[in-house]
């Protein structure tokens, strides 16, 4: 939820040309009106929780700020959350599997981190372990025999923000109540997750 055009990712619920965006359902071009009006709950909940990821702050920080205090950024050059011309000519690339790939990172000794938020419905956390299970990595048998470990937060010490795995070079984390947009969702818990993976040198 939250991304360009998708829920979370390209052309779907939460976009710019999907349900609730510009020119989908609950948006300015699309059925909004009528679809307000006949399911007030769905066009409620979008309200109270897409809206706000569509205002693209981090633009106007990358572009203001930011800028300001590099100095080395030429004025026709704009930060961008995604640039149309990048995504049309990367189209052909997705829904490619990368798993060889992956299984090649893995034998050279690479370390391999795997994350997904809970709640993603483009990136599916069952999805992702379902690739995983299919590697061919030498190593996968150790990793399959490991448990998940619960991770907290230090504002919740108490209640669990995060599921965790690893083995060797490959790690996994399962970040609850958590989206496509991790570090939106669960700015606290990306953080201390860029923290474990940097500081483990994985």
């Amino acid at each position: 939820v939250g991304g360009y055009r998708g829920v979370g990712g390209y052309r779907g619920v939460g976009g710019y040309r999907g349900v609730g965006g510009y020119r989908g359902v609950g948006g300015y071009r699309g059925v909004g009106l009528l679809y307000a009006d006949a399911f007030p709950v769905p066009v409620a909940l979008f309200q109270r929780h897409v809206r706000p990821l569509q205002a693209d702050r981090l633009a106007a920080l990358m572009n203001g700020p930011i800028r300001a205090k590099l100095k080395v950024i030429p004025d026709f050059v704009q930060w961008g959350a995604q640039s149309e011309q990048v995504f049309g000519n990367m189209e052909g690339d997705f829904m490619k599997p990368v798993t060889g790939l992956v299984d090649r990172l893995l034998d050279a000794g690479v370390n391999v981190t795997v994350y997904n938020g809970q709640l993603d419905l483009i990136v599916d956390t069952l999805g992702q372990e379902a690739w995983v299970r299919g590697l061919s990595w030498a190593g996968l048998p150790g990793y399959l025999q490991q448990r998940w470990r619960p991770l907290y937060t230090r504002s919740r010490p108490g209640s669990t923000a995060a599921f965790y795995k690893q083995h060797q070079n490959l790690a996994f984390l399962w970040v609850l109540r958590a989206g496509h947009m991790v570090p939106a969702d669960q700015g606290e818990m990306a953080l201390q997750m860029l923290q474990l993976v940097t500081d483990t040198g994985h």
